[in-house]
């Protein structure tokens, strides 16, 4: 009797080892898997966050600043309603390369003061010559980004695009921060040549519609996954 109920177990134990094994596996898969997220401005109107937290985003970048005084009108509604829901959130600033660049980054500084602390690394857009030189932009560049590191104690992340990095080559500060890189049209992110020796933190990759948007949003992919991702949070490198 005693080993007919051992027996009779066996079927239960397996189904239990079974289910552990699975859910490990998924797991490890979701950690490795790269993290995708979103980043918006007002240009993307009301967002329903609470609709797009069901949507698998597990990070988002919000346009706070551009140039000298501009906020963007829909910051403080997008960056209050992110505060109350499980996706990481990071603020950037629309570098004008025509602008001062110390007061770009007071600027950025003063509107993020008091309000809920960012998850991840502040991030500057840099896209725009402008009507100054390469060695200004980089110049201006590194004004901005050494300011905002000195207020957090955290390497700001450079946001550039494709053909901007091979006309102005700014790589020489690209080697000392984290690098988000745009790129469309491409299943797999191959940086550019100047960029050889170079890693990059997050690819835009492309657009498109989620739930809760009501017009196309940009698409990013973290290199990593979730634990990749975590990792980065507040620290502005994805290694130590």
């Amino acid at each position: 009797m005693v080993c007919t109920k051992k027996r009779a177990y066996w079927p239960f134990l397996s189904f239990l080892l079974s289910c552990l094994l699975t859910s490990i596996a998924g797991s490890v898969a979701h950690a490795t898997e790269p993290a995708f997220g979103i980043d918006v401005s007002h240009y993307q109107g009301a967002i329903d966050w609470d609709v797009v937290s069901k949507q698998g985003v597990d990070f988002v970048y919000v346009k706070a600043t551009e140039g000298t005084t501009y906020t963007d009108p829909k910051f403080k509604y997008n960056w209050s309603s992110l505060a109350k829901l499980p996706i990481a959130k990071g603020a950037y600033h629309y570098l004008r390369a025509d602008q001062d660049p110390l007061a770009q980054a007071q600027h950025f500084i003063e509107v993020l003061d008091g309000l809920p602390k960012p998850d991840l690394p502040p991030a500057v857009d840099v896209e725009v010559l402008q009507g100054v030189t390469p060695r200004e932009l980089k110049d201006h560049v590194q004004v901005w980004v050494e300011a905002v590191e000195a207020k957090y104690s955290v390497k700001p992340v450079i946001y550039i695009v494709t053909g901007f990095v091979k006309h102005f080559k700014i790589e020489g500060i690209l080697a000392q921060y984290p690098l988000w890189y745009a790129k469309y049209d491409t299943e797999e992110l191959q940086l550019p040549d100047v960029l050889d020796e170079f890693t990059w933190e997050i690819w835009q990759y492309g657009q498109g519609r989620i739930k809760g948007i009501s017009t196309d949003v940009d698409f990013n992919r973290f290199n990593g996954g979730t634990k990749a991702l975590a990792h980065f949070l507040n620290s502005g490198k994805t290694n130590d």
